[in-house]
């Protein structure tokens, strides 16, 4: 797990994402800051030069479309709680993730990424933001929603559309 700025964060991934670029965004809707992922998906659909999918809390939903795309990037969405304060936004290795453990996904994130690593030679990155409330019937936080807006204009400026 990094812990970076805006900044270093930007320039950390400008050469890990090139080529075809697979995001997946993670998170049930209606269970506060867990919506982040699917929320920023939502966001970015039609808007970057990237296929984008809302996996919603069923992420082995999409392992087949995923390795159909055949990326060389796969990026995931994600709350990860971590020590940080709400809102702050890192990057995990698949390492930095857990296996099992309460979640409020069907499958784990890591074993996700364990399988796709399997069928598909491309890169996986985790971006994950600290929640607040997961509680069912929450909004998204503030600070959540600031930290969605921000990677938003990341993903605008380093895979904008019709930029190949």
């Amino acid at each position: 797990m990094h812990k970076i700025s805006y900044k270093e964060f930007l320039e950390a991934l400008k050469g890990r994402v090139k080529g075809r670029v697979v995001i997946l965004g993670i998170g049930n809707e209606l269970r506060g800051d867990d919506a982040f992922g699917a929320h920023l998906a939502e966001s970015l659909k039609g808007k970057i030069e990237a296929r984008v999918f809302n996996c919603g809390p069923s992420l082995e939903n999409y392992y087949n479309p995923v390795v159909k795309e055949n990326p060389d990037v796969i990026i995931l969405l994600d709350t990860v709680n971590f020590n940080a304060p709400l809102g702050e936004i890192a990057l995990f290795e698949k390492d930095d993730i857990v296996k099992v453990g309460f979640s409020t996904h069907n499958i784990s994130p890591k074993i996700f990424m364990e399988l796709l690593e399997k069928s598909v030679k491309a890169e996986i990155i985790m971006i994950g933001v600290k929640p607040g409330s997961t509680a069912f019937g929450e909004e998204l936080s503030a600070e959540v929603i600031e930290a969605a807006d921000l990677l938003k204009g990341f993903f605008l400026k380093l895979i904008p559309a019709g930029v190949k």
